[in-house]
């Protein structure tokens, strides 16, 4: 009599002890995948991930290191780019003309709005655009940096960093940015020097407002936390906390938190606010050699980047390592759901329309969208951990795979495997089930209410049988690589028999 194992909880990635000793409900890998949880019945399915698109079609020269959408008071909209020396604005149809030449090569740059001009920084002197795209320098006071790299708005406030000098934060006076006296009016304008308040040397990356009301400082050992509005005579510091921060741009508010990104993990702001260093909300807990392996291989951790995606409910922290990689973080599920490669993540910006953006060599491209990486067919797997089958200590023999599956475009579920023997692994020849995707149109005259779907994609429960051999444990990865396709597992069963307690 054959036995069953249920799979329809799927908790996300565990890389915290070998895949012969994990719980079923996690997966040791999810590539270019990830998991999707129904907020009714709280059951999850594993999804193949969406594709890339370009966004301009006429390439630029070098690596796109950062994005930005300017966001005037008319109403529109400006997709603009740090890239090579120059800051570059798309034109609406398929290219990026030059906004302002002739800065730093190769650097990332920051970008804000303030009031109906967009501030931009790169590590010179900050330059202002106008809504008519006259772009010139910030300001002629000989108080503000002329050497930022990060610029933030906080509570009627500008507030530059200075790479000549690190422990300093400049603010302008409130409401002005561009005067002759903007950042050194009396009682109005000024800097916070750090270096008396810091117990060692350190140096500032940028800033964040946290619960509208702080602002948070981002060192490279320390985050400083401060009540700053716009009378500096009442700016008053809330706390230190020894948190330290890998890049300027890998710090992203996710709900009522901010995830920082740190060598030793993703952290939950809020959580260190109340823990100080212990490490009690480590947002990247079940992947800490995995992480901590990935961040290891980005030279530069500055160019770590990470962004939100609302629609999905995703955060992605970007490491651009030789092999680039993007791991997605579920605040719904509390784990990281899925290890996205296939295209470069130099940067990220989600639009106001939600739509997403990931900038690459010569594109930025819109993430999510359709079911190829820009012509490549989009490889997925999902690496389940050894399944024992309630008691390690006996054989047994998996005779069928059933399941549910939702796909498009007619893929193909190869199913590898192998058992766990006296040879630690036993690898059988792979076997795979191929589906048809012939969905119905909603409005066509075959459609009937609530069981019709999208022409070329079907729902289908699918029974394989073709599984041979027998061990302790079961290794079973499940992937989709057919070109144009994607597939939705949202139900599996595994069926059995036990056997005796024999290696072999």
């Amino acid at each position: 009599m054959l036995k069953d194992i249920i799979l329809n909880e799927f908790k996300g990635m565990n890389r915290l002890s070998s895949r012969l000793n994990m719980p079923k409900e996690y997966a040791w890998d999810i590539s270019n995948g990830y998991i999707k949880k129904d907020s009714g019945s709280g059951l999850s399915s594993i999804v193949q991930r969406g594709g890339i698109a370009k966004f301009n079609t006429v390439t630029f020269t070098n690596a796109c290191k950062y994005i930005f959408e300017a966001k005037w008071y008319a109403g529109g909209t400006d997709i603009i780019i740090r890239e090579g020396t120059r800051w570059a604005k798309f034109d609406g149809t398929d290219t990026f003309d030059d906004l302002d030449t002739g800065r730093t090569d190769g650097v990332r740059g920051k970008a804000v709005m303030f009031a109906n001009e967009m501030i931009m920084t790169d590590g010179g002197t900050p330059r202002k655009c106008t809504a008519g795209y006259v772009v010139s320098d910030l300001s002629a006071d000989a108080s503000m940096p002329t050497d930022s790299t990060s610029c933030h708005v906080h509570d009627h406030k500008v507030w530059l960093n200075s790479t000549a000098n690190p422990m300093k934060a400049y603010y302008s006076k409130s409401d002005s940015a561009n005067a002759a006296d903007s950042w050194s009016a009396a009682d109005d304008a000024g800097y916070l020097d750090f270096s008396h308040i810091l117990p060692n040397g350190d140096t500032l990356l940028g800033f964040d407002t946290f619960g509208e009301n702080f602002l948070i400082f981002k060192f490279t050992k320390f985050v400083v936390v401060y009540v700053a509005g716009t009378d500096p005579t009442a700016f008053a510091i809330q706390q230190i906390i020894p948190l330290n921060c890998v890049s300027d741009h890998g710090v992203k508010q996710v709900g009522n938190d901010l995830a920082v990104t740190s060598l030793e993990g993703i952290n939950s702001f809020r959580s260190s606010l109340t823990n100080q260093d212990l490490d009690l909300d480590d947002l990247s807990k079940h992947i800490s050699p995995l992480y901590r392996e990935l961040i290891a291989g980005v030279s530069d951790k500055k160019n770590i980047s990470v962004e939100y995606s609302h629609s999905l409910n995703h955060l992605y922290i970007g490491l651009p390592t030789t092999d680039h990689t993007i791991l997605v973080y579920s605040p719904e599920i509390k784990n990281f759901i899925g290890r996205w490669t296939g295209y470069k993540c130099y940067d990220f910006c989600e639009r106001i329309d939600g739509t997403m953006l990931v900038a690459g060599d010569g594109y930025i491209y819109t993430m999510n969208t359709g079911n190829q990486d820009d012509g490549e067919a989009i490889s997925f797997s999902y690496d389940f951990p050894a399944l024992y089958f309630k008691d390690g200590g006996y054989n047994c023999s998996v005779r069928q795979l059933e399941g549910v599956v939702n796909h498009e475009n007619s893929p193909t579920l190869g199913m590898s495997y192998g058992y766990i023997t006296s040879n630690l692994d036993d690898i059988k020849s792979p076997v795979s089930t191929s589906f048809i995707s012939e969905g119905v149109e909603w409005d066509s005259d075959e459609a009937i209410w609530d069981e019709a779907a999208w022409a070329g994609s079907s729902a289908q429960r699918f029974l394989n049988s073709n599984f041979v051999g027998r061990g302790k444990g079961f290794l079973l990865t499940l992937s989709n690589t057919v070109d144009t396709s994607t597939i939705e597992i949202q139900y599996l069963i595994l069926r059995y028999k036990r056997e005796g307690i024999k290696i072999r």
